[in-house]
């Protein structure tokens, strides 16, 4: 069974991908956190999954990067972070349990990140990823075909949606609306 989360920044899509994988356990993969400082987001860090120390992806400083390399926006993405996340997804093939946190355009920017894709997609395994609405057209064509989509609009669709998901993936022929 095969998951994807969708919708406009500020939906739940990482808070609801967290919730399935508290409940379910046993997942590898990782997720991203906003960095604040202020109430104002300064960028983002992965925590590898099931456990792994965490680490910065994007920041608006270049200075807190190890290898600032990419720039999206207002962010400087670093090289070394991308590597790091190629490294988990490389492990994750080995694993029956696989959650993304999200496919993206900075995770996109790795060359290696895109093939991983579409290779824990093609795999039979049980898979929960995040994308963003406006990634390479091919892999959100791809997300869509090989994943049941669930679309976040608003603040409160991931409560909503949670108990259907965790019973489709308990239950592979449970409907999902």
């Amino acid at each position: 069974m095969k998951i994807s989360i969708t919708g406009p920044p500020g939906s739940g899509k990482t808070t609801l991908l967290k919730r399935i994988v508290n409940r379910l356990g046993g997942f590898f993969g990782f997720y991203t956190e906003e960095v604040r400082v202020g109430g104002r987001r300064r960028g983002f860090k992965v925590v590898p999954l099931p456990e792994g120390e965490p680490f910065l992806l994007a920041s608006v400083d270049p200075s807190e990067l190890r290898r600032p390399s990419y720039r999206i926006g207002k962010y400087i993405v670093d090289k070394r972070a991308l590597d790091e996340i190629v490294s988990i997804l490389k492990e994750s093939l080995n694993e029956d349990r696989v959650a993304i946190d999200e496919v993206g355009k900075m995770e996109l920017l790795h060359p290696e990140f895109r093939p991983l894709i579409t290779g824990v997609l093609d795999a039979d395994k049980t898979v929960v990823l995040t994308f963003g609405k406006n990634i390479d057209k091919f892999y959100k064509r791809y997300i869509e075909l090989k994943t049941h989509v669930v679309e976040l609009n608003k603040r409160g669709d991931a409560e909503k949606r949670l108990p259907i998901i965790l019973e489709r993936l308990r239950r592979p022929f449970y409907p999902l609306l």
